[in-house]
């Protein structure tokens, strides 16, 4: 069993649809997965620039952090279903590179913010053009595998955001210490600026090499053999229109409410992990200041990290998914628990987190 069997499954038993796997997974899966990852390097540098001078260099105080939170989650709420119709009708060669070097751009931008409400409006900009990524990247990853594939390649996938915050949490920590005071700019502001230069390349790779879709491509690393067989390797399901009973349906049934519900009360909990609670207790609380806030807090995503990878390899060997879904739901009781009191060991709270 090799390393590419365990992370991406066993290979196709023809030739031709191995070696047209393998340029999948190097052009459209690489891509989306840098997206994802730069994605959630730029998320996550909020928050690390937070306790890293920005607060103080625009006056943010009170709940200034989590109104910049809240907007960004709304504006990423707003985009989510019109990119989800655009990039069934716009080629996403061009759709996904736009919005990628779109948010880049306003990196770059945040660099030079002076208040907190500069701060709010390009965050809220830039959730319109991130909310493109997860939606949109998971309807494409469904055009180009098998549903047999598409398990571990998902979980490879949810991965990277978690590896962007990773990155995150070393960049700052770097920039902090060789670049702080560079040119004029603090090591905040670096950040924004190596954020939005990562985003652009990623974004120029992707007008490059993306194929849009088996439908639609006409990538030159694919043969007219190889576009046909990824054509015709899929079960083509015919595109239903939005008809007001199928919006009936959907709205009227108990599935869409249940699970809507279970993920806006699961995401709470993710939250501590996403909006760099710990970072901001880690300082507040005179643990740890810059740059080893950044530094202390990156334990949290390697766990992350190590979870995504085991819960895609427990649910494609078992096939199905409550087995995963207990124990998640299981450890979110002991950790909410244990924040709930607060009254506990340092250890303890790190260990809630």
């Amino acid at each position: 069993m090799t390393l590419k069997s365990i992370l991406l499954g066993s290979s196709p038993e023809t030739r031709a649809e191995r070696k047209l796997l393998t340029k999948i997974d190097t052009f459209v899966l690489s891509f989306l997965c840098l997206v994802f990852w730069s994605n959630y390097l730029n998320r996550s540098n909020l928050q690390f620039a937070y306790v890293s001078g920005m607060k103080e260099a625009i006056g943010l105080e009170g709940n200034d952090y989590t109104f910049a939170t809240t907007v960004f989650y709304i504006g990423y709420t707003i985009g989510q279903i019109p990119h989800s119709f655009a990039i069934q009708y716009l080629p996403a060669r061009i759709w996904f590179p736009l919005m990628g070097g779109t948010w880049g751009f306003l990196s770059c931008c945040l660099s030079t913010i002076k208040t907190p409400g500069q701060l709010y409006a390009i965050r809220f900009i830039q959730a319109l053009a991130e909310s493109s990524t997860f939606s949109g990247a998971h309807w494409l990853l469904g055009s180009w595998y098998k549903e047999s594939e598409l398990g571990k390649r998902s979980a490879l996938f949810a991965c990277f955001a978690q590896v962007g915050s990773l990155f995150s949490g070393f960049m700052q920590g770097a920039i902090y210490t060789s670049l702080n005071g560079k040119l004029g700019k603090q090591g905040w502001q670096w950040t924004f600026i190596i954020d939005g230069l990562i985003a652009l390349v990623i974004a120029f790779y992707g007008l490059i090499i993306f194929p849009n879709t088996p439908q639609t491509t006409t990538a030159f690393y694919l043969s007219p053999e190889e576009k046909h067989l990824a054509q015709t390797r899929l079960v083509q399901k015919p595109r239903a229109k939005l008809t007001r009973g199928e919006v009936k349906r959907i709205f009227g049934g108990w599935r869409y409410w249940m699970f809507s519900a279970l993920f806006v009360l699961t995401s709470q909990l993710e939250a501590y992990g996403t909006n760099g609670i710990v970072s901001i207790w880690l300082t507040t609380e005179g643990i740890a200041g810059p740059p080893k806030n950044s530094y202390y807090a990156l334990g949290l995503i390697a766990v992350a990290i190590v979870s995504t990878v085991s819960a895609g390899l427990a649910t494609d060997k078992w096939g199905h998914r409550w087995r995963v879904n207990v124990f998640m739901g299981l450890t979110m009781l002991v950790s909410a628990a244990l924040l709930w009191v607060w009254d506990i060991p340092l250890g303890a709270k790190y260990f809630a987190f």
